[in-house]
């Protein structure tokens, strides 16, 4: 049973089916049929083990209500209250840690398909609800993420949608063990919108918790179709293999002026944050989605369009191929097949690792979306909505940046001419009055409260807090005046800071939120601050 639960992982349709079959060869094996035991037996330890990353140990069954038929009797139908203190896993770690089935076993069968990159945490969290008896109670400790983003929306927020209550909450605190710097939070709930206990939050009785773990009735915001494709994440290139210091890209450059062709800055949160004029401090190799070579056999003019473009993603294409291939730059080629190759050889076990071990010379996500609507697009062999090279968009020199893992949600104007990395975030504006207005405190104040967090800083979620964000129908007048502004008020307070041993971004808000910081510089940046919000609160009405 437990196999073909993972077999049939995606569809509670072919489960059902799955385990209809299986009642038919029960009732042949109950009846002493030898035979068809072993080979239903070795079916399923096939099935339970399918899709399980390379290298892990076999998964071992448990189902709940074979191990305490007397608990899930009818008359009982769960437990009466359940305590415990589940593993920690980020999201984004589960595939590679347990495999796509899984994964999608969780999704499938205890969020009821709900998406998102949940922590491990919220699947507990449902699991223990599962289990328990209606009118019966659960208190699990967690870190404080179960309250936040996606692990709040997966967990907490469809927990209380379907009827559960949270009674008992503290939402932050530090763990009081040795050897770990983190926040947890202890979360009790009951199954059922029939309590009629006291609630208490912090220890303080309350009317209400909320999925927030707040004293307030509120839901996640909802995505509004206006935000769509104004936010994106820059490329995930898998391994450190593609990266070169300034001089070495500087120098190949200098050999084959062709290899500027692939070369770019590669910037990083650390490079937004922490350097005085936020240059990348590295640059990296790009062959974007190009084939590999021009070894197909056949004439690249006698294929149609849909045989062209499966043959520019299987990396093969033929001779006369007329655009760029990665076997154009052999030098830069090479370094990728010496530095990355060996890394991505070792990727088995679901289709996502087959794929990037299969095109190793690609980046594991090249973010075309996100250069194609800053005006990059050109640069790729296919587009992000089809197969349509002609396709163009305005061209923006400069966007709005800013690091996913941050102390301070702050944006910044960046060049287009960088690569991105996947932990940077970008907004497709090069308007001073949004550069103003997405800096404000207001906006501060909700992407703090729709984001969640990493230990005590941000993990900024454009989903979340950008696709989410209802903007002023119009904007106040002193915006754009202020976005200049602030950009001058902050190169003030950094050139002021340089030769210190932090001068980026970072530095200047440290100061910024500093009460016994009193400079002239610093007053003048929280005075543009001050009137940025009264011109963004004016704008909202």
């Amino acid at each position: 049973m437990c196999g073909i639960a993972m077999r049939e992982a995606k569809s509670a349709a072919r489960l059902d089916n799955a385990l209809g079959t299986l009642k038919l060869s029960a009732k042949d094996i109950l009846n002493g049929d030898a035979e068809q035991f072993e080979a239903e037996r070795q079916k399923a330890q096939s099935d339970l083990n399918s899709g399980l990353p390379a290298g892990k140990p076999p998964r071992r069954t448990f189902h709940w209500a074979l191990e305490y038929p007397e608990v899930f009797d009818a008359e009982r139908g769960g437990f009466d209250a359940i305590c415990g203190n589940p593993p920690f896993m980020v999201g984004q770690h589960l595939t590679g840690n347990f495999g796509t089935n899984y994964r999608d076993y969780l999704v499938a069968f205890l969020a009821d398909n709900t998406s998102g990159s949940a922590d491990l945490v919220a699947y507990f969290y449902l699991r223990a609800a599962s289990l328990l008896k209606s009118g019966g109670c659960f208190g699990l400790l967690a870190t404080d993420t179960i309250a936040q983003g996606d692990t709040r929306q997966v967990g907490l927020e469809r927990m209380v949608q379907n009827g559960a209550t949270i009674y008992n909450a503290t939402p932050s605190m530090k763990w009081p063990g040795k050897g770990a710097s983190l926040n947890v939070a202890i979360v009790h709930i009951y199954k059922g919108d029939d309590y009629r206990g006291t609630r208490r939050l912090n220890g303080k009785e309350v009317d209400h918790i909320s999925a927030f773990l707040s004293d307030t009735e509120e839901y996640s915001p909802q995505k509004l179709p206006e935000n769509a494709e104004q936010s994106y994440i820059g490329s995930y290139i898998l391994g450190t293999g593609w990266l070169m210091s300034e001089e070495e890209a500087r120098g190949y450059i200098a050999r084959d002026a062709k290899n500027a062709e692939v070369l770019y800055p590669y910037l990083v949160g650390d490079d937004l944050n922490s350097t005085p004029d936020q240059r990348a401090t590295r640059w990296a190799i790009n062959f974007f989605d190009w084939p590999l070579a021009r070894d197909a056999k056949g004439s690249w003019r006698n294929l149609d369009a849909k045989a062209q473009e499966k043959a520019i993603k299987s990396g093969h294409v033929p001779a006369d191929y007329p655009h760029r291939v990665a076997e154009d730059f052999p030098e830069l080629l090479q370094i990728v097949r010496d530095k990355v190759k060996p890394e991505r050889d070792k990727l088995q076990g679901n289709a996502t690792a087959d794929g990037r071990r299969i095109n190793w010379w690609r980046y594991g996500r090249d973010g075309k979306a996100l250069y194609h609507a800053i005006g990059r697009g050109a640069m790729f062999a296919l587009h992000p909505k089809g197969w349509n090279p002609k396709q163009a968009k305005e061209t923006y020199k400069y966007v709005l940046a800013m690091s996913i893992v941050t102390k301070y949600f702050s944006l910044c104007f960046m060049k287009n001419d960088n690569v991105f990395s996947h932990r940077i975030c970008i907004i497709i504006t090069n308007k001073y009055y949004n550069y103003a207005f997405l800096n404000s405190s207001i906006i501060d104040i909700w992407v703090w409260k729709t984001s969640s967090r990493l230990g005590q800083g941000l993990n900024f979620s454009p989903s979340d807090s950008y696709e989410t964000l209802p903007f002023p129908e119009s904007y106040d007048g002193a915006l754009e005046c202020l976005g200049h502004a602030l950009e001058d008020a902050r190169r003030a307070v950094i050139g002021d800071l340089t030769g210190a041993k932090s001068c980026g971004l970072t530095a200047v808000y440290n100061l910024y939120h500093d009460p016994s910081e009193k400079g002239e510089l610093v007053e003048r940046l929280r005075d543009i601050h001050r009137r940025i919000d009264g011109a963004v609160c004016r704008s909202y009405g």
